[in-house]
């Protein structure tokens, strides 16, 4: 992955709110539009491991579903002043 401003931010908020390496990684493949299967298949764990990480990163970052997870990231690439 090309490493850009707008992924640093991202990847500074979501650290900074305690998520694993894992669990960013999982975090950007369903905020950009994967299904389960796909982010399981492109990191080569199960789906019931994507399930686990996306549980633990909802309660981390106080949301409730992907779609509010696909406008975090959203909002986080494309304003540079997330906090």
């Amino acid at each position: 992955m090309i490493i850009t401003d707008q992924n640093r931010r991202v990847y500074s908020f979501l650290i900074h709110r305690g998520l694993t390496k894992r669990e960013i990684e999982v975090s950007v493949a369903v905020a950009s539009g994967k299904l389960i299967k796909e982010a399981a298949e492109d990191m080569n764990i199960g789906n019931q491991t994507v399930k686990f990480h996306l549980t633990n990163i909802y309660k981390k970052l106080k949301i409730k579903r992907k779609k509010d997870l696909a406008q975090m990231v959203l909002n986080l690439s494309e304003d540079s002043q997330v906090w």
